[in-house]
């Protein structure tokens, strides 16, 4: 099997010490081929080494991690974000990363990222500066998707629900698509609007927009596709109080 070359950027000496440490133990998939604790230095040779999977920290001095995506010529590897601080996984999932990992960093969280690796695409150059254009207007109306055969972009209006199936996420839509994504149910939770879908099982986030029925008898929700679907009993108030009631 070839192995997977990686490139680890943190301005964190200690932490690019331990993530190389993690990355051994996690088996001999992975060939760390680079280095760096300066992102300029890093964006300098990246054209030059084409790694196949980046390992990016995203609070760096002078240059963040996004900031240094944006400035690649051409953004053909897929990305891991490594960082300290959970407010940027909305704009890091936005951006179609594989995986968000906090630091201190967790050897088993470390495994099931690398287990994303293989059922992702990345973005394309296009694809990248859509994102970012749409991250700045605040207006997102479509998300990216990565599945087994590239990239799809779904209008989020479109998103009947979506169902967690082990570590991967099977979103259905109105059209009687089934799109499989290497994310968890809970990374797609965090990349959509909490005003249009709702988690109400901890397997099923719907959209709120194509629920048909609810029947109280059993605790359970009728999608636009005639899918009936339970609703946790922890859920079941914040259901209700997202409609209106005549």
């Amino acid at each position: 099997m070839k192995k997977i070359k990686a490139i680890l950027i943190d301005d964190e000496t200690d932490s690019l010490h331990l993530l190389e440490l993690l990355l051994r133990k996690c088996g001999n998939d992975i060939d760390i081929i680079r280095k760096f604790s300066d992102p300029r230095e890093a964006l300098a040779e990246l054209s030059f080494l084409k790694p196949d999977l980046l390992f990016l920290d995203i609070e760096m001095p002078r240059m963040s991690g996004f900031d240094l995506l944006e400035s690649l010529p051409d953004q053909s590897c897929k990305v891991i974000f490594i960082t300290a601080h959970h407010q940027h996984a909305l704009k890091a999932f936005r951006y179609n990363a594989i995986d968000y990992l906090l630091k201190p960093l967790q050897l088993p969280e470390l495994q099931r990222a690398l287990q994303k690796v293989a059922g992702s695409m990345p973005l394309s150059r296009q694809q990248w500066q859509s994102a970012r254009n749409q991250l700045e207007e605040g207006n997102w109306t479509r998300i990216a998707v990565s599945g087994h055969n590239g990239v799809i972009f779904l209008e989020l209006s479109d998103i009947l629900y979506a169902e967690a199936i082990n570590n991967y996420t099977k979103i259905f839509t109105v059209q009687g698509k089934q799109i499989t994504t290497a994310k968890t149910l809970k990374d797609v939770q965090e990349t959509l609007s909490d005003q249009i879908f709702l988690r109400i099982h901890r397997q099923y986030l719907i959209n709120l927009k194509h629920i048909r029925q609810y029947n109280r008898s059993d605790n359970t929700v009728t999608m636009g596709n005639g899918e009936i679907l339970p609703v946790a009993r922890s859920q079941k108030d914040l259901l209700l109080e997202k409609f209106k009631w005549l």
